[in-house]
């Protein structure tokens, strides 16, 4: 369905119920968005993201900045919604950012650039997520009392009655 090497989609079972399910897409470059192999690229993974349920991420190396990308009409059409970072992720340009399924764009705090990655000429960009206090909660056991040290005075009483162990 994909060509080799260019989209794959996994899911991550620990984040929520459902899971979540995390895509990496690599366009193809120095031909613009609008270029046949890209949009049937981008027709492909359509596809894919519409058979999909629950919410969806898909990050990666766009080839193009994310103006141009929504001019292409694809995030509308998939239901997701652009979150990019300010800086720049490649020279000038951003080409690096995420597509979410517009359910999470209220959880989505912000998209930064990683600067010291050590990648030349892109840098990748790190999606971050609004945390939920609630389902954040840690579990600690909790102490038992203290018990006084009081002991009791002079020796134990003797039992009044023997135990027999064959009885």
């Amino acid at each position: 369905l994909h060509p080799a090497g260019r989209f794959i989609l996994k899911r991550v079972s620990a984040c929520g119920k459902g899971g979540l399910q995390c895509g990496s897409i690599y366009c193809y470059s120095g031909i613009g968005i609008t270029a046949k192999p890209n949009l049937d690229l981008l027709e492909s993974v359509a596809h894919t993201v519409k058979s999909l349920k629950g919410c969806w991420i898909i990050g990666g190396d766009w080839n193009c900045s994310p103006a141009q990308l929504a001019a292409t009409g694809w995030p509308a059409k998939v239901g997701g919604i652009i979150k990019a970072p300010a800086a720049a992720t490649c020279n000038e340009s951003t080409y690096d950012y995420f597509v979410v399924a517009r359910e999470l764009d209220s959880a989505v705090m912000g998209v930064h650039v990683i600067g010291d990655a050590g990648l030349n000429p892109h840098s990748p960009s790190r999606l971050v997520f609004r945390g939920v206090p609630r389902k954040a909660l840690v579990r600690q056991v909790k102490s038992p009392p203290p018990l006084p040290p009081i002991l009791p005075h002079g020796p134990l009483n003797e039992q009044s009655t023997v135990l027999d162990p064959l009885k």
